[in-house]
């Protein structure tokens, strides 16, 4: 989890920091490729999540919403993300690093608050494992991304 989440901090700092160094259109199609890259890879990681790891782990632990804190986190930031992935499709080649950057901005704290916070939530789901009903989070984490 906290090598998922260190990456895309990564891509998100790499589009901040490029988008205004790109210039030629070519050049921009292919940016604005990399950035849907990193917007799907964002958005199907906390979609697994929400559909795979979170409810899988909430039968491991016989509870329900022990991972709700992070779906209401993941959902300060999707209107962002979609947003931006809209703004990128309409423009392409023409976008404009000033209108990506402001769009950016406006959930930049909010998924890098989420990122930082989630993989001590998972870590703290050791507390709902006992001697008589053990929870292996990675073997959980195996299985669900295998479904």
């Amino acid at each position: 989890m906290a090598l998922s989440h260190n990456s895309f901090i990564r891509g998100f700092n790499s589009i901040y920091q490029q988008a205004p160094r790109v210039q030629h259109p070519a050049d921009k199609s292919d940016f604005v490729g990399y950035c849907l890259s990193w917007i799907e890879c964002v958005a199907t990681h906390h979609h697994y999540e929400e559909t795979e790891l979170f409810p899988s782990v909430d039968k491991a632990a016989g509870r329900k919403g022990l991972m709700d804190q992070a779906v209401h986190e993941h959902e300060a930031f999707y209107s962002g993300l979609e947003r931006m992935r809209k703004y990128l499709l309409d423009k392409d080649d023409k976008f404009g690093s000033t209108e990506l950057i402001a769009i950016m901005d406006s959930f930049k704290e909010s998924l890098h608050s989420h990122l930082k916070a989630e993989p001590g939530a998972i870590v703290a789901l050791a507390k709902y494992s006992t001697p008589d009903n053990p929870i292996d989070i990675l073997g959980i984490a195996d299985a669900a991304g295998k479904n």
